[in-house]
């Protein structure tokens, strides 16, 4: 009589399975012993600055090259305007470089540190969200208008 497949398989990784706890997956942390605490808050602004920062840059992009409008901040409005390569090294490195400066000060100068990433934060925040909804007014009107 032929042996059924499903146990010669059973019997083929029987020693895998011997001395194994099953049902229990270990963490990434657990694996290479480090700690699995919750991130500070300070690094989840560091986060936040970092990633609104980088929206900010392409919301720019979009809004001068697509909708011809113009950088809101007056000391970015020439290099956005007159030498992209440069904005871009500025809004997309030199910035991010001095939101983690900024974060790595925190040992320092706790509060100035953290008022610092929290104005930072709010305030890409707010730009990012007046040029998605400078956009999408410039998006309906022009709808509207189509006949």
């Amino acid at each position: 009589m032929s042996r059924n497949p499903s146990e010669s398989v059973m019997e083929s990784n029987q020693s895998l399975i011997e001395g194994r706890v099953s049902g229990k997956i270990k963490s990434l942390a657990a694996l290479l012993n480090i700690s699995a605490e919750t991130p500070h808050p300070m690094r989840i602004l560091l986060f936040l600055a970092v990633v609104a920062n980088s929206l900010d840059l392409v919301a720019t992009m979009l809004g001068i090259y697509r909708f011809q409008n113009r950088e809101g901040n007056p000391l970015l409005a020439e290099l956005a305007h007159n030498w992209w390569p440069l904005f871009i090294v500025v809004k997309g490195l030199l910035i991010p470089t001095l939101i983690v400066l900024l974060y790595r000060f925190r040992r320092e100068t706790p509060v100035l540190a953290h008022t610092g990433l929290v104005i930072v934060t709010v305030a890409l925040t707010v730009a990012v969200g007046q040029w998605i909804g400078w956009m999408a007014g410039v998006l309906h009107v022009a709808s509207l208008t189509r006949f």
